[in-house]
């Protein structure tokens, strides 16, 4: 077997069924794991007769997509979310791209209508090197050897980035398959949704320290400071400014000052703990 694809998911039953009807009329020899962190999947997977389905460890998504390849026979791991949607000949891609001196494949991930949205979470990887867990192949030996996804990461947060960090420092072969197309749809966020995802920057200040990017909270304070204005300055830059674009970038700049003491107290607590 070469091929399988892992979909991990937690509660989200609705997303995940549509996930399946993209996936299995494509899944053709390959097989289709659903490695569950929460308690109603399994009842939608038994709809889908080829697909498999595994109880996750319940400890965040890098455990369950590491629960996930475990139970997987294939010589490729493809990790899907559940709440993509692969457009058709996605598989076929990659199975045209996995030749033999390719270590990582890349599907391309896009938002639609994403101009459109305010406080929506929008995810895209339109030209490769993003390593998005939503749509990423690697040779099963090449993930063994790098150990999997870091399960410190116990939240939804730089869990990839950190894969992908250790990708390039391991200088793994990577190929770009924009036919391997993803749609993403946005996620809505309420005010409380999206303080929360600004909390959960401080698994970004993880990610930094571990791949030793981290030079101290002046250092954040700075580093913080110009990724506010490089992205102000890329909106301004652009003759039709994106309406959630132009929120996003307001919002970060209201929440700086509040977060920032946030972040600081998390980057000394992690380097304690990693002590």
């Amino acid at each position: 077997m070469k091929f399988s694809v892992v979909i991990p998911t937690r509660d989200r039953e609705e997303q995940l069924r549509e996930c399946l009807r993209r996936v299995m009329p494509q899944a053709g020899e390959c097989e289709v794991i659903v490695t569950d962190d929460g308690t109603a999947a399994q009842k939608v997977v038994e709809e889908f007769p080829n697909a498999r389905w595994v109880q996750g460890p319940r400890r965040g998504p890098a455990a369950n997509r590491n629960c996930g390849a475990r139970a997987a026979g294939g010589e490729w791991l493809i990790f899907l979310d559940d709440d993509c949607l692969p457009e058709s000949g996605w598989l076929a891609a990659y199975r045209a791209a996995a030749i033999d001196n390719v270590d990582v494949l890349e599907g391309s991930t896009e938002c639609p209508l994403k101009d459109e949205f305010s406080f929506h979470e929008v995810v895209e990887n339109l030209d490769g090197g993003a390593y998005w867990s939503c749509n990423l192949a690697i040779r099963r030996a090449r993930f063994e050897e790098l150990g999997g996804f870091d399960e410190e990461f116990t939240e939804p947060a730089a869990e990839d980035m950190e894969l992908a960090w250790r990708m390039r420092q391991r200088g793994l072969r990577r190929v770009f398959v924009d036919p391997a197309r993803v749609v993403h749809p946005a996620r809505g966020q309420s005010l409380a949704g999206l303080m929360k995802r600004m909390a959960m920057h401080r698994w970004v200040v993880l990610y930094r320290i571990k791949t030793g990017q981290s030079r101290g909270v002046a250092a954040l304070l700075a580093r913080e400071i110009v990724d506010c204005l490089r992205m102000t300055y890329q909106l301004l830059r652009e003759r039709r400014r994106p309406k959630g674009r132009a929120m996003a970038v307001c919002a970060r700049w209201a929440t700086l000052w509040l977060f920032l003491p946030y972040y600081a107290c998390w980057e000394i607590r992690w380097k304690r703990l990693k002590k």
